[in-house]
């Protein structure tokens, strides 16, 4: 049983704290996003890190088990907490995540999503992304499209 559908049977739908997981795939200016199953909105790819799990494992595990990707190298690019990662679902459920967010510009095959927690993905430029971005993503994608700007000038 995933950790926080064990905590889940204890607390209800009362606010937990998780550690997550995510990772940003970039090629050039744009960013590979997915349509979440559960609110339909795009967001990064990730997920909610297990017992005996690291974070990198956990993206890892979470890319094949939502679009069957896999990456090469990655970068930490920060982690999220606070108010902007306070998440409370359609079904009531309250979370309050720390996110360990990551960076990769190696992807290795083409996404398929799995149709239960990714609906589907897309490209989208950095610089125009969809309105409807996951709530706690909004915040780390506009950093991240600071970091890219900054990284591409660098590297000019």
């Amino acid at each position: 049983m995933e950790y926080y559908k064990y905590l889940r049977q204890f607390v209800g739908h009362d606010p937990i704290m998780l550690v997550g997981a995510g990772v940003i795939i970039y090629k050039e200016n744009k960013v590979l996003l997915q349509r979440r199953a559960d609110d339909l909105c795009w967001a990064y790819h990730g997920g909610i890190v297990e017992l005996g799990e690291t974070t990198e494992e956990a993206v890892r595990r979470e890319l094949v088990e939502e679009i069957g990707v896999k990456v090469g190298r990655l970068q930490l690019f920060g982690v999220y907490s606070g108010k902007e990662q306070f998440v409370c679902y359609k079904n009531g459920d309250k979370v309050q995540y720390i996110n360990t967010v990551y960076v990769t510009n190696e992807l290795l095959c083409e996404p398929v999503p799995d149709k239960v927690e990714a609906l589907e993905c897309a490209w989208f430029d950095i610089n125009s992304l969809p309105t409807d971005l996951h709530v706690s993503d909004a915040s780390v994608l506009l950093d991240f499209a600071e970091w890219l700007k900054d990284k591409e000038q660098k590297d000019a």
